[in-house]
């Protein structure tokens, strides 16, 4: 039988080991690199492989600190466009897995 599970998560993660640390960094200067360019240059200097970076690590940020999509009202898929939230949000969107028993 299938059926559906939603996994939620109960604490926040409040600690990051040293490999964690360094891709929250990566994001941190990322984010600054591109901020100061735009500062100083506008977006001439601006390359895809910028953003292509930029949104590699902030994925990894989000996922590491399992921020989560927020649910939309009408749909049972998440508002990607919306700000992320904290995993404890009640508006926090969860998938649901399939599970075979």
């Amino acid at each position: 039988m299938v059926k559906n599970k939603i996994i939620k998560y109960d604490n926040i993660k409040s600690s990051v080991n040293t490999e964690e640390n360094k891709d929250i960094l990566k994001l941190v200067n990322q984010v600054n690199m591109i901020v100061r360019d735009i500062r100083d240059t506008g977006v001439r200097h601006l390359t895809f492989n910028d953003i292509d970076n930029l949104e590699d690590y902030n994925d990894k940020v989000e996922e590491l600190m399992k921020f989560k999509k927020q649910k939309h009202e009408s749909s049972e898929h998440p508002m990607w466009w919306a700000d992320r939230v904290l995993p404890t949000d009640k508006n926090a969107w969860y998938q649901k897995e399939e599970d075979d028993e």
